[in-house]
């Protein structure tokens, strides 16, 4: 399964758990999916606005019950103020 968005944005479902389908795997984000991304950071939304640097990481789907998202991404920064600098990210991200 690959997502994309906007700005450039892709998504792609590189492994998932080895269970009989049910209703986890009913969900976008079935239990045990783990999820790498890469996308573009720009300084705002529009298509032309300029490139500053990309994101790239993973995100799992670790709820059994509920969903919940374990993430992990990286944030390069390649041009502007920042350039040459980068901060990570690692976070859940539970259903609410």
């Amino acid at each position: 399964m690959a997502v994309s968005g906007h700005p450039p944005l892709f998504t792609v479902m590189v492994a998932h758990a080895n269970l009989t389908m049910n209703h986890h795997f009913q969900s976008l984000l079935p239990f045990g999916s783990i999820y790498v991304v890469v996308a573009l950071l720009t300084e705002g939304p529009d298509r032309t606005a300029n490139v500053v640097g990309h994101a790239q990481g993973f995100y799992v789907s670790a709820g059994k019950e509920l969903l919940m998202v374990l993430n992990c991404i990286d944030y390069g920064f390649t041009d502007g103020e920042f350039s040459g600098s980068s901060t990570s990210m690692f976070s859940r991200n539970p259903e609410t």
